[in-house]
């Protein structure tokens, strides 16, 4: 298994585009973050900024929902990539059960989405300390219970999201539907699904369930560590359903 493990890093670290897709998560959340900073403490236009401890606490979290659409992708493409190049039927000679190669894929996009997370999340968390402090909204995530909340609660959202994405992956067997499938689920497919669903059914769907990690709480949704042992079990069902499927391939004509 370990030399499994080693064998899936090597092949992301090798390929520029899995460095590229960090960098963007990266970006899109400096984007955010910046953006909610500037207009804390002014009104630009319709922009009139709420100074209030659990607004400064959102500009910890805001930008992650969209850091995590790009861990979906690259959860997607931990097994795709594989597809595509068709490296997999040699990788799945050399790991004869399947079960070990995908628990591989999963450990590693595991890793990496806390890793490249808690990096995303100390950058955040600096620059907010920083310019809050400045103007004059001083925030302690060592005091404030949901500060400490949303910084952890992100970083293991984001985690989440690779899982998920790498499950979407493994089941449909195609980085194009996979990408399609990862994001467009959380940005509209759960949106729509919640004006049939039940109220109480629609906030155990996958993203609105993990969001609890990342915003303020409300009636509306689970508690925090609830929301998000309901996410992971999404994406643990999405794996083993993946490795049943990918376990009675035919590699041959993937």
């Amino acid at each position: 298994m370990r030399n499994l493990v080693r064998a899936e890093w090597i092949k992301f670290a090798s390929l520029r585009a899995s460095w590229t897709r960090l960098g963007i998560a990266l970006l899109l959340n400096g984007l955010f973050v910046a953006f909610t900073l500037w207009a804390f403490d002014r009104s630009a236009g319709d922009i009139v900024p709420d100074t209030s401890i659990a607004a400064r606490v959102a500009t910890l979290s805001g930008g992650v929902s969209m850091a995590a659409l790009v861990f979906v992708v690259m959860g997607v493409n931990v097994h795709t990539a594989e597809i595509k190049s068709r490296t997999i039927i040699p990788t799945a000679g050399a790991a004869p059960d399947r079960r070990d190669l995908i628990g591989a894929k999963a450990f590693l996009s595991g890793i990496v989405g806390l890793v490249a997370g808690a990096v995303l999340m100390l950058l955040t968390t600096i620059a907010c300390l920083i310019v809050l402090d400045a103007k004059g909204f001083p925030l302690s995530p060592l005091d404030d219970e949901d500060a400490a909340r949303a910084i952890v609660g992100s970083v293991a959202y984001l985690a989440i999201a690779a899982l998920f994405g790498l499950g979407v992956g493994t089941v449909l067997n195609s980085a194009t539907s996979a990408i399609a499938v990862g994001i467009l689920w959380p940005l509209g497919l759960e949106s729509a699904l919640q004006a049939f669903l039940p109220e109480w059914v629609d906030r155990l769907l996958p993203f609105e369930a993990g969001k609890s990690l990342i915003v303020a709480g409300s009636d509306h949704q689970l508690p925090p560590w609830e929301g998000g042992a309901v996410f992971l079990a999404w994406s643990a069902l999405l794996i083993i359903a993946g490795w049943a499927i990918f376990n009675r391939r035919d590699l041959s004509g993937s």
